[in-house]
């Protein structure tokens, strides 16, 4: 059994992440080829847990990541957008036919402010975690009332949230969208053009008619949620790991 001095990789943590971290413990992975530290370092004024790992051979730490049980994100404002009664949400390489695709049809119409999360969680930087929308006539987002909706299903690491005559439909036609080979490639270029930790905003006319953002975790089903007010829905939610909370 090899044997691990922790002070030693604890400093290495240290240097890699530039935190302050305290391991509690370390045990090695022959089978595997690693050792899995746990330990404590401070976060969003906070203390959390985090796990790393280092390889078998030269302790070089390889990856780390934040016990998401321990975070609790504040969310930024993006900007707005302009609604009407019927959007989708939809990882944008998905065609309207495809089931993952979410059509709600009773969105109160008007504009709506744009909230994300973004936070470092692990080895690969800064990304988004989470993604809501606030009809503007939300003044208090404690009073919502949530409502579980359908799991998104996500393959290309990305969200759009549109208003529905806009989403891979040319002159209103889903089926014209489809049939144009330039058509798609340019709204699928367009959507690829945005970093881990950054929207997009889908902009028509001077007016900004959808967003789109990554999904921090990447591919995978991510629950959505919302709140409605007599009969509409005024907030939307996503979180793209379900272990965090929201401020």
């Amino acid at each position: 059994m090899k044997i691990v001095n922790k002070d030693f990789l604890e400093q290495k943590a240290k240097e890699s992440i530039n935190r302050d971290i305290r391991l509690n413990r370390v045990t090695v992975n022959e089978r595997e080829s690693r050792i899995i530290a746990y330990g404590e370092m401070p976060h969003n004024n906070n203390k959390v847990h985090v796990n790393l790992l280092f390889d078998y051979q030269s302790e070089e730490l390889y990856y780390w990541w934040i016990e998401a049980d321990d975070v609790t994100l504040s969310t930024y404002e993006g900007g707005e957008v302009l609604f009407g009664n019927h959007i989708c949400i939809s990882d944008p390489s998905y065609s309207r036919s495809v089931g993952c695709m979410t059509e709600m049809m009773n969105v109160k119409p008007g504009r709506w402010k744009v909230f994300y999360a973004v936070d470092e969680l692990d080895m690969r930087g800064e990304r988004t975690y989470a993604i809501s929308l606030l009809h503007n006539s939300v003044t208090d987002k404690e009073d919502l009332n949530w409502i579980e909706g359908k799991e998104l299903g996500v393959d290309s690491h990305r969200l759009i949230v549109i208003g529905d005559r806009f989403y891979r439909r040319k002159n209103g036609s889903a089926e014209l969208f489809e049939a144009d080979e330039k058509a798609k490639a340019d709204f699928a270029a367009a959507c690829e053009k945005i970093s881990s930790s950054e929207l997009v905003f889908v902009e028509l006319c001077g007016t900004k008619v959808g967003v789109i953002c990554t999904t921090g975790t990447g591919s995978g089903m991510f629950p959505l949620r919302y709140a409605e007010k007599e009969g509409e829905i005024i907030a939307i939610e996503v979180l793209f790991y379900r272990a965090i909370s929201l401020e």
